[in-house]
């Protein structure tokens, strides 16, 4: 009874085929999934056909089954597969981000504390600046002032010696 057996098989096949092809439909009234899996087990092929020609076809509908799981069943495992290899992928990427973003976070304190440190050097630069600017702009003031003042007593001692020479000569 082994072309029985098969019968079954593919008449099994087929309604899971069919109710996962009609599955969309379940919701309607026009159809009820359950007396159509009911009707199609106690259809029996063989019976209702009664032909070779009928178990022929289904043969080779069952071969063609048998290869389209087989395709199915190998897709699948390519797909799961790829998926591995681009979770993969994406880890390492995510593990470069991260050692980006570190590199990043870094440059960037190096970044702030270099403009700091520029920031005080100018402070600094404008401080001694303005230090030595008060003391030579003191300090040439009072040697202008200086000059100024011996300016005025050589001035004074020309007077008082050609005052003195006039007396002398008188």
């Amino acid at each position: 009874m082994p072309s029985a057996n098969l019968h079954h098989n593919i008449s099994n096949n087929l309604c899971t085929i069919l109710m996962v092809a009609l599955e969309p439909f379940a919701d309607s009234s026009h159809y009820n999934l359950q007396d159509f899996k009911t009707y199609i087990e106690l259809l029996d092929p063989v019976e209702s056909h009664g032909s070779e020609d009928n178990l022929r076809s289904l043969k080779q509908e069952g071969e063609d089954l048998s290869k389209i799981v087989d395709e199915v069943g190998s897709d699948e495992k390519q797909v799961e597969e790829e998926m591995t290899a681009m979770t993969k992928k994406i880890q390492e990427l995510d593990q470069q981000m991260e050692e980006s973003r570190l590199q990043r976070q870094d440059e960037n304190k190096e970044y702030k504390q270099a403009i700091a440190d520029s920031v005080r050097a100018c402070d600094l630069l404008q401080r001694a600046k303005d230090r030595l600017s008060r003391f030579y702009t003191s300090t040439a003031a009072k040697a202008k002032a200086k000059v100024a003042l011996l300016a005025q007593r050589r001035l004074r001692l020309r007077k008082i010696a050609a005052a003195s020479r006039a007396i002398e000569a008188a």
